[in-house]
């Protein structure tokens, strides 16, 4: 979502939950659905691409809420809308069916339809009930009539982008060159922005919130933007997680984990802003860097993570964009400034940031009013355009 916006809530309905406690599952074998991938069913297991060792909601689920999430995972990795557990504890049945229900949601963005809530019918089974247990009930997905060509749709897609990031040679470029497809070919979505508290919305506004509306329509907010970098790094075997929180408004962005470390990574706040005089993107193929793999301090200038998710501690600027392109300047100095241009060779945009606002514009006054940009090598030949971001103290040149 964009700055200071809402956030889309999932409205979660129950009609008659019954409970979780003993389960007649079986917790090895894999079970195939028409996702195009086998998902095993072990919580740690490999679901058809390289699965993280956790997933960040199913840690925050005690042991009755993981054992029904298995079961809903299995019965969805089965190509069932219909699930049946059987349970012989009703007093555990609402609370564990809300939380395992919600944590499989944020957890499996492929699962997108499950926003659409739940709904549960017990039938008596001897001593204890049969929960039978239907998903993406009520909302949009419960009227969409090929919920299975939009999945495919979607994973395809996620698939293809994943295959093009796997040429690449190491983590980081596989997460620079996700985050940047994102930013080039999905654009936000203002309208569904509008929508939001409205009761009756597009169709479109519901796809916004998924993979679907990012991959497939290009168009999204921020939980579609989140959810589809989460979804494509999972397939890289990268641990990409889901966040939501407060940034000047609800907000979802990601964490991922790169060399040891965690970083914080937005990709909605990433979007190319550059615009011409007549409003048109300057850098249709660019993409900014401020919020990509940052740290703690950066992150929490403006953006607060809402508890109920796994936080991580995220303190190493190694793979922080600037820092690891050797674009990150503590001040003005010429043959640095160079170098850093060379870094960047080829981009439509080149961005540098500084340690200070005084170095900014110290930079600013040398190379764009003392004309210094001329002897810039990959600027001379050029007509570059400069753009000053002082709350990001970050210098952009667009190359036409």
């Amino acid at each position: 979502m964009k700055k200071g916006n809402l956030f889309f809530t999932v409205l979660i309905i129950a009609c008659i939950a019954f409970a979780v406690k003993n389960f007649s599952s079986d917790d090895g074998g894999s079970a195939s659905g028409d996702y195009g991938y086998s998902i095993n069913i072990d919580d740690t297991a490999d679901i058809g691409y390289s699965m993280p060792e956790h997933r960040n909601m199913y840690n925050q689920l005690d042991s009755t809420e993981k054992s029904l999430y298995s079961e809903l995972r299995k019965g969805i990795a089965a190509g069932n809308t219909t699930i049946t557990v059987y349970t012989d504890d009703y007093d555990r049945s609402v609370e564990a069916l809300y939380q395992a229900y919600d944590a499989l949601y944020y957890d499996f963005p492929e699962f997108f339809w499950l926003n659409g809530g739940w709904r549960c019918n017990g039938e008596y089974a001897g001593i204890g009930y049969n929960m039978i247990i239907e998903t993406g009930c009520y909302d949009y997905w419960q009227y969409t009539n090929d919920k299975d060509g939009y999945i495919e749709a979607a994973l395809s897609e996620a698939k293809r982008i994943a295959a093009m990031a796997d040429t690449l040679e190491n983590d980081y470029e596989k997460a620079k060159f996700v985050h940047d497809y994102l930013v080039v070919n999905a654009e936000y979505d203002y309208v569904c922005l509008e929508e939001i508290n409205q009761t009756v919305q597009r169709a479109s506004s519901q796809q916004s919130h998924t993979i679907y509306g990012c991959l497939v329509n290009k168009v999204c907010v921020c939980d579609g933007y989140a959810k589809s970098f989460q979804l494509i790094m999972s397939m890289l075997g990268v641990d990409a997680e889901y966040v939501e929180g407060d940034a000047g408004g609800g907000h979802a962005w990601n964490y991922i984990l790169l060399g040891g470390d965690e970083y914080w990574l937005d990709v909605t706040w990433d979007e190319n802003e550059l615009e011409d005089d007549n409003g048109n993107l300057l850098a249709p193929n660019g993409a900014n860097y401020g919020y990509f793999c940052v740290t703690d301090n950066k992150l929490y200038e403006t953006h607060t993570p809402d508890p109920t998710f796994k936080i991580p501690v995220c303190d190493s600027d190694e793979y922080n964009f600037f820092v690891y392109e050797n674009s990150y300047l503590q001040s003005y100095d010429f043959e640095a400034f160079c170098n850093a241009v060379a870094e960047q060779k080829g981009a439509q945009i080149i961005h540098i940031r500084f340690a200070s606002e005084s170095a900014l514009e110290t930079a600013v006054d040398q190379i764009v009013y003392n004309g210094k940009y001329k002897q810039v090598p990959g600027l001379s030949d050029k007509n570059p355009q400069f753009y000053s971001n002082k709350n990001e103290i970050i210098m952009h040149i667009y190359l036409s």
